[in-house]
């Protein structure tokens, strides 16, 4: 069983699909072992409150015996939202293909407390379900580019569909000179969170690890390193220490732009994980950033901005650009 847009966008759900080797499994362990929200008690409660759904029905028991390819929906409710930016603005749609112009600190798909407050319900209560292409963080505003049509995305997440994509950036610094930075992306060994990455400069071509690239890291729970390639050219100086800088994506990866850059030493403005301070991360949670912090990044929000979108239209094969202003600058 699957769920259609109009279960997914109703109410927040999560689910899952019972794997292979846990069919015949007890619901409630099922969800203690695949899910943290809550212990065993709480889990049990949940299904007692008709809060679990097997297929669609509802309620489920909490002893019943779950099958191979069941589908498992928990309905945790309504959740209060934090207020967040939701003026996103919509510079093209067809019946395959729409690109939007997303503002800073809003989700593109629901995530922890995020469902209402986010690119793919804001648009989707209008347009239907969007498969999204192109991939932007939270605090990241700019372009993006989204599918209408299961068919438009299947042609467009082959990599033999080519977007062209530039970012704004204004990074801390003077970055004086284009730079052309090659490597690939690996686990940053230094980071307090874990959650950072660095890059590791190469002139190998992608696909070509090298053996002082593969060394890095050889515990198999971490993951591969990834081949990056980005322009970056400066445009001009903000002030002193702020440089406006131009960046162009040969590759698409996780984090590209601002790992590439820490690793260069010229930081993004107001990045709380790639930026002078990773500590500042850590306050993300419960927003208590001080004067003094801001002070240090910049800017309450990451310096960067999906610029200029261009590629041909999935079908039609019309050149398709589109370039959104940077409200920082």
């Amino acid at each position: 069983m699957t769920l259609t847009f109009a279960d997914k966008i109703r109410r927040r759900i999560l689910y899952s699909h019972v794997r292979e080797n846990e069919d015949g499994m007890n619901i409630t362990d099922y969800l203690t072992a695949n899910f943290s929200r809550f212990d065993r008690a709480g889990w049990r409660e949940a299904i007692t409150q008709g809060m679990v759904e097997v297929n669609g029905r509802k309620p489920a028991s909490p002893d019943m015996r779950l099958k191979k390819h069941d589908l498992v929906a928990y309905f945790p409710g309504e959740l209060p939202e934090p207020e967040v930016n939701l003026d996103c603005r919509v510079l093209y749609c067809d019946k395959d293909i729409i690109v939007a112009d997303k503002p800073a600190g809003l989700c593109v798909h629901p995530t922890g407390i995020f469902f209402r407050h986010t690119l793919w319900n804001i648009l989707g209560q209008k347009y239907g379900e969007i498969h999204f292409i192109s991939r932007l963080d939270r605090e990241t505003s700019g372009l993006i580019l989204g599918a209408r049509s299961r068919e438009a995305a299947a042609v467009m997440t082959q990599k033999s569909f080519p977007v062209h994509k530039e970012y704004s950036v204004i990074v801390l610094g003077d970055f004086a000179y284009p730079v052309r930075a090659k490597g690939f992306l690996v686990p940053d060994a230094d980071s307090i969170t874990g959650r950072r990455r660095r890059l590791i400069l190469s002139d190998a071509p992608e696909g070509k690890i090298t053996d002082h690239v593969a060394t890095v890291e050889s515990s198999p729970a971490v993951p591969p390193p990834e081949y990056a390639d980005t322009e970056f050219i400066p445009e001009r100086k903000l002030s002193p220490d702020l440089t406006l800088v131009r960046a162009i994506l040969h590759t698409g990866r996780r984090h590209q732009i601002r790992a590439s850059l820490f690793s260069l030493g010229f930081p993004v403005a107001g990045d709380k994980l790639y930026g002078p301070d990773e500590k500042l991360f850590l306050k993300t949670g419960d927003n208590s950033f001080t004067v003094e912090d801001y002070a240090l990044l910049r800017y309450n929000r990451q310096a960067l901005h999906a610029a200029k979108l261009k590629f041909n239209h999935p079908f039609s094969g019309t050149v398709l650009e589109f370039e959104a202003p940077f409200d920082l600058i």
